[in-house]
């Protein structure tokens, strides 16, 4: 059983998976910088109020 298929139509599908799946990497990747500055503030406000508790 063979199955024709034209390159050029492959590799524009597959053009077209690769932007889904880097638009898809881009978003996971903003996500985590924003999670991370969160915690980031979220620390310096705990070490701010522990600091402050102390004096």
């Amino acid at each position: 059983m063979t199955v024709d298929v034209d390159v050029s139509d492959a590799l524009k599908a597959l053009g077209k998976e690769a932007n889904k799946a880097l638009k898809v990497l881009e978003e996971l990747q903003q996500k985590k910088d924003e999670v991370l500055n969160e915690t980031m503030h979220d620390q310096r406000r705990e070490d701010f109020e522990r600091i402050r508790n102390e004096i």
